[in-house]
């Protein structure tokens, strides 16, 4: 296992190894490519990474790692993610939906989603997961966001399609396993 810091890019994002009880795991360290920066419109941060032949968990997103990206428009977070650094997406603006898969985040620092406009951001979280998630966000300092969880959908649906599904003016991806209101 990997002891000491090793910085990589996979799919266009940088990150960093840390070595956290016995294991190394892998942290979110920054997208500070300039062409990135200027077209990417989705983050999808994944489970696990295979590095050197072996399989490293992402456990972390930096401070600052994807700020003022101006076009990005979607986030997924990985099962395994545990903390969100401070400033994280602060000022992405046309930042509209985040999928949260991971049931193991502590801490959300201050001014992580913070945004200077924007439409309402989103949140898609896992089951059981709303007063501690709502929480988090909050204490986090994010403006103008709503919260949508399985046990908080009053009148919901199941969409299995691999396409965005539109309801009204509003945009929902239709390939997770979250509902989508109806």
């Amino acid at each position: 296992y990997l002891t000491n810091e090793v910085y990589f890019n996979y799919k266009g994002i940088k990150y960093v190894t840390e070595y956290e009880k016995n294991k190394t795991v892998l942290k979110v360290y920054s997208c500070k490519n300039k062409k990135e920066y200027k077209k990417r419109k989705v983050i999808n941060i994944p489970d696990y990474i295979k590095y050197n032949g072996r399989k490293y968990k992402v456990i972390a997103i930096d401070d600052i790692a994807f700020a003022k990206m101006k076009k990005l428009k979607k986030v997924t977070i990985g099962k395994n993610v545990k903390t969100i650094g401070a400033n994280a997406f602060k000022n992405c603006n046309k930042l509209k939906m985040v999928y949260i898969k991971s049931k193991k985040i502590s801490k959300i620092e201050k001014f992580a989603f913070r945004r200077s406009g924007g439409k309402k951001l989103l949140f898609y979280i896992p089951k059981g997961k709303y007063k501690k998630y709502k929480r988090l966000i909050e204490k986090s300092k994010t403006n103008k966001f709503e919260i949508i969880s399985r046990q908080h959908c009053v009148s919901c649906s199941i969409t299995l399609s691999k396409s965005p599904v539109y309801q009204g003016s509003s945009m929902y991806s239709g390939y997770w396993e979250y509902f989508v209101i109806i």
